[in-house]
């Protein structure tokens, strides 16, 4: 018998649930995880840009950093312009 076999036998008595524990959520909350906070973000692109930086690192996690970077930088980007709206949205409130 192979081992995929001898692997499909010995779990049979186990549920989906012990052979692949994960947190799960009693409260029902689907929603997606909270945006990071501006300076969350501008923290992150810092310590990615440090590694880029330093260059010690092999071409391929070089490469995924300055992807990473490029998005972190979007991500703020789009971040700093919803705060800005946010902010005159309030500031024209106060004036009004």
């Amino acid at each position: 018998m192979d081992r995929a076999r001898q692997d499909l036998f010995r779990r049979r008595g186990r549920s989906l649930r012990e052979r692949h524990p994960r947190p799960c959520r009693r409260d029902g909350d689907l929603s997606a995880p909270p945006e990071p906070t501006f300076e969350a973000l501008l923290a992150s692109l810092e310590q990615t840009i440090a590694r880029l930086a330093d260059g010690t690192a092999p071409l391929d996690e070089l490469v995924a950093a300055h992807e990473r970077a490029r998005r972190l930088l979007a991500d703020a980007g789009t971040r700093l312009e919803t705060l800005k709206t946010r902010a005159e949205a309030l500031s024209a409130q106060l004036r009004g």
